[in-house]
């Protein structure tokens, strides 16, 4: 179940940065940082709550812990330093995109993660998520406005994705 919540949790907070950013690209960006600053802290602070509750000692744990931890540290990093944020951010978020992807294939792989159904939709999807952070950090754009509209577009996808993967989350 845990997983299952952290999946739309992930999904409703990706939709949700996603849409501001493609709302105002360029007027309200160091708003939309401070905004990801916190989302991430937040994000961060959960997902270590809900990792250190996994009772295995898998390496999806790990990975859990890891994750978490660096969302935290890039959340308060963010607060502090949003510049830093604009002058990089096809780099951060492309990033977080392929990690997102890489834990979600690797999950199901070692059947850390239990699917509904089959596994190759939750594999495709992951594998769109990663290509799709890929690709933001090999082309990245020199007009502001339209890499953000592009990392908005991606991490409504992203958000998407994490969201039709949570209801194909088995809970038993």
């Amino acid at each position: 179940m845990t997983i299952k919540r952290d999946k739309i949790l992930t999904g409703l907070i990706l939709l949700i940065v996603g849409i501001l950013f493609l709302a105002a690209p360029t007027t309200t960006t160091k708003i939309i940082y401070g905004a990801v600053g916190v989302v991430l802290a937040i994000s961060g602070i959960l997902r270590l709550i809900m990792a250190l509750r996994i009772k295995e000692a898998g390496v999806m744990k790990i990975l859990a812990i890891i994750f978490a931890a660096i969302l935290l540290i890039l959340g308060i990093f963010f607060l502090i330093n949003p510049n830093f944020l604009i002058a990089y951010d096809y780099i951060i978020f492309g990033l977080l995109m392929i990690a997102n992807g890489f834990v979600n294939i690797l999950g199901v792989i070692k059947g850390e993660i239990k699917i509904q159904g089959s596994k190759f939709l939750y594999i495709l999807l992951s594998a769109v998520l990663l290509i799709a952070g890929i690709v933001v950090l090999l082309h990245p754009f020199s007009a502001a406005a339209m890499l953000t509209r592009l990392i908005g577009i991606m991490l409504i996808l992203s958000g998407v994705i994490n969201l039709v993967i949570a209801l194909r989350i088995r809970t038993k």
